[in-house]
Formats: structure tokens, sequence, C-alpha cells
């Protein structure tokens, strides 16, 4: 269930690229007079900006993560669903089915008292 993190890694390593070309870049314009200052500056903003880029991967993780466990549970949700509602239909038929027979004895019954009556079964 755990997503792999090396996609999101690859992303960063070709923004990681990406910025040491521009550190290059600005380390030959500036000179070596200002180089080791501004390297170290840029060395520590370079860690911070590993370090939010791998708590970014985490948080990336799991909110796929998350979002894998909810359609999970909406695909179950959805099944249930699909199973009450069988259930309901089927409960209807026999809610049908049982009131019929109630009318069929009542019609029965109805009609063994309606011959009792009209014929002399007793005579008193």
């Amino acid at each position: 269930m755990e997503k792999d993190t090396r996609e999101y890694k690859i992303v960063y390593k070709d923004y990681d690229e990406y910025f040491e070309q521009k550190v290059e870049k600005l380390y030959r314009l500036l000179g070596d007079d200002v180089r080791d200052d501004v390297k170290e500056l840029l060395d520590e903003q370079t860690r911070y900006m590993h370090h939010l880029m791998y708590k970014s991967i985490e948080q990336q993780v799991r909110i796929d993560n998350l979002l894998e466990v909810n359609q999970k549970l909406h695909d179950c949700l959805k099944e249930k669903n699909e199973e009450s509602e069988k259930f309901a239909n089927k409960y209807d038929e026999l809610e049908k089915d049982n009131k019929n027979f109630h009318k069929e004895i009542h019609s029965f019954i109805n009609k063994y008292l309606n011959d009792i009556d009209n014929d002399d079964y007793f005579e008193l």
C-alpha cells in the first residue's frame, strides 16, 4: 500500500541539478572575495531546501496513501450500497408476496364462510 517515493525524488533531483547550475553561475559572477560567504549561505539554504523537499515528498506519499485508502473505502461503500439495494428490493418482493398470501387466505376463509352460510350444513 505504501507508495514508492522514487518518482517524487526524480523530480526533485532534476530541480537540484538546475539549482546547482544556477549556483555555479552565481559563483563565477561573484568572484573569489565574496564566494565563501555566499557559498556558506547558499549551502545552508540548500540544506534547508532539501529538508523541505523531503518533507514535501513524505507529505505527498501520505496524501497518495490516503487517497488510495479513500478510494478503497469508496468502492467498499458502493458495493455495500448495492447489496443493501438488492436486499431492500428482495424485502419489498417478500412483503408483496406476504400481502398477496394474506389476501388469498382471507378470500379462502370468506369463501368458506359464505359456503357454510349458503349451505345447510348445520340443520337445527
